[in-house]
């Protein structure tokens, strides 16, 4: 029940989603030196589209042949949003912003929750990559936002049928039995904004509705 109160809270998901340190979760299968460069930081690639033409908003010009991305990241600079959505680069690990939610978090939630928060993750482990990316996370979040705060439990799955049930083929997000799942992902298909679009469609037509939880 904690945990669920908690993850309700805005600033409690800010405070994980800035704590997850994806360069140091990346680099056990792909090596230090290759640790970014995988790594995407927005939903559609940020140089996917460009305007044609030069646009005003508000004083701010954008010349013709600026990049989605570009101008994304203008607005969450303006807004202090502290996320850089360049390719190759992790752009959401901040532990000084994941220790600022924590507090605003715990500021909010007052007594309706006993800290520390556990958290959930289940992990194929059979597999030794994902054993040690499970607990590479369980470290890094717990050392940036403290055990005091935060516990993450490795919740073993030692069959693919469980694993994936617990997550993946999961009906929708409330059968969905975790707290955080990295076992499902996407990619764009072909190059048009509805392969992108697709992925959102109601009842649960599209199919990140169910990984995420809309559904």
């Amino acid at each position: 029940i904690d945990t669920v109160t908690a993850f309700a809270n805005k600033n409690f998901r800010k405070a994980v989603l800035f704590a997850f340190d994806k360069g140091t979760y990346n680099a056990v299968t792909r090596g230090e030196d290759l640790k970014y460069t995988n790594l995407r930081n927005m939903y559609t690639h940020p140089e996917f589209v460009s305007i044609e033409n030069d646009v005003t908003v508000e004083g701010k010009t954008f010349k013709a042949g600026t990049f989605y991305g570009e101008m994304v990241q203008y607005y969450l600079d303006q807004l202090g949003c502290p996320v850089t959505v360049a390719d190759q680069c992790d752009g959401w690990f901040n532990p000084t912003a994941a220790k600022a939610a924590l507090e605003a978090a715990k500021e909010e939630l007052g007594d309706t929750v006993t800290f520390p928060i556990k958290i959930d993750i289940v992990y194929y482990s059979p597999n030794a990559n994902q054993t040690a990316q499970a607990n590479a996370v369980k470290t890094q979040m717990e050392a940036t936002l403290g055990a005091e705060n935060v516990v993450v439990n490795l919740v073993e799955a030692t069959t693919p049928e469980d694993y994936y049930a617990s997550g993946y083929r999961a009906s929708n997000g409330e059968a969905g039995n975790f707290d955080l799942f990295y076992g499902s992902g996407w990619g764009p298909d072909y190059g048009d904004p509805s392969t992108y679009l697709d992925t959102f469609l109601g009842e649960g037509a599209g199919y990140m509705t169910k990984v995420i939880g809309l559904f």
